[in-house]
């Protein structure tokens, strides 16, 4: 064990101490801690995938299988050797977490996910919606992301969201942009909320939806940002938007609480994970998206192998749904589960876009 409190210093698997050589509780702690994996990150990892292993911060090198093979056996073991019951569950504990967090993002424990966009605290500033207490500090947004499963995907910040809420601010400082949104918006699939808060930040009125079981995360995201000041509107300062259930299978629900076609802007990002859902999300749009002049869907795909039907046949139905395209651009970005292209569209309803 290293003098003064001092990290061990673990280089390469043979430093590992064997477990037949009985370490104490402190020395597996200052190991497993060493190697631990922030449970709080900022924006996404970069362009290496999640489930690779990319090495650990500080000074230990990518122990690899070695490594892995370790916290197998640490967990297998008794302990025998720690007397006190509550370090032994501690550790196994730990030891656990470190080996979830290594089998990819679908695997890993909740993190907290802050979220810093270039250009954020100058956009609020030029729209005049920044305290002055933000006016010299960064601006974020904090997103509580629970263990990823396969049916519940609205629990991930996914690529796209990041890319179009950065378009947003973006476009915010370009007084040429056609990516001038009105109120009232309407966010579909909004998961973790980054898209629909980063849009009521900039002054956007806008109301975020999800499937029911997403709920419960999304408003807890939305709670802790309103705690965190973020959430900030000039006229007041408790604002916060809205969350509610929209089933795009079944709108009924929603529709209770809201007029047909009363929507200004529709914000939709990354909407399509099998052949049922180009025409949902197309059904939905044209009930809520308003016919007004200067309407506007926002549109962030990713461009993912294998999923170009999909995207085609979302395309085909919006054109067929009487909306048309007046902007569009790919860019590169990433998020936890790698590197990829992205595709932004910006839509209007035809007849109103040849009126102008």
């Amino acid at each position: 064990m290293a003098e003064n409190d001092e990290p061990v210093q673990i280089i390469s698997p043979l430093d590992l101490p064997q477990l037949y050589s009985r370490p104490s509780a402190e020395e597996l702690f200052k190991i497993l801690g060493q190697f631990s994996r922030a449970s709080q990150q900022t924006n996404f990892s970069g362009p290496t995938p999640a489930d690779e292993d990319d090495g650990t911060e500080g000074l230990c090198a990518a122990p690899g299988t070695g490594f892995f093979d370790w916290l197998t056996g640490l967990v297998a073991s008794p302990l025998q050797w720690i007397d006190d019951s509550n370090l032994r569950e501690e550790i196994w504990d730990q030891a656990s977490t470190l080996m979830a967090e290594r089998c990819g993002r679908t695997a890993a424990p909740t993190i907290t996910r802050r979220i810093q966009i270039d250009g954020m605290r100058e956009a609020l500033i030029k729209l005049g919606k920044i305290s002055d207490t933000e006016k010299n500090t960064d601006v974020d947004i904090q997103l509580i992301e629970p263990s990823l499963t396969e049916d519940l995907l609205g629990l991930k910040t996914w690529g796209s969201s990041y890319i179009l809420a950065r378009r947003l601010v973006r476009d915010a400082l370009l007084p040429q942009s056609k990516l001038k949104l009105a109120g009232p918006a309407l966010e579909l699939g909004t998961g973790t909320g980054l898209v629909g808060l980063v849009a009521a930040r900039l002054g956007l009125p806008v109301t975020l939806t999800d499937l029911p079981e997403i709920m419960p995360n999304l408003r807890a995201n939305i709670d802790q940002n309103m705690l965190s000041g973020i959430i900030l509107s000039p006229t007041d300062p408790s604002f916060s938007p809205p969350a509610q259930p929209l089933d795009w299978s079944d709108p009924s629900e929603f529709l209770q609480t809201h007029k047909p076609q009363s929507f200004k802007t529709v914000l939709v990002s990354d909407p399509i994970y099998s052949p049922q859902h180009p025409a949902m999300v197309v059904r939905t749009i044209a009930a809520f998206l308003s016919r007004e002049p200067g309407s506007k869907l926002v549109l962030q795909l990713p461009l993912r192998r294998g999923f170009d039907d999909l995207r085609t046949d979302l395309y085909g139905l919006l054109v067929k749904a009487g909306l048309c395209r007046i902007e569009y651009e790919e860019e590169e970005g990433y998020d936890d589960f790698g590197a990829g292209k992205f595709a932004y569209s910006l839509w209007e309803w035809a007849d109103a876009h040849e009126k102008q």
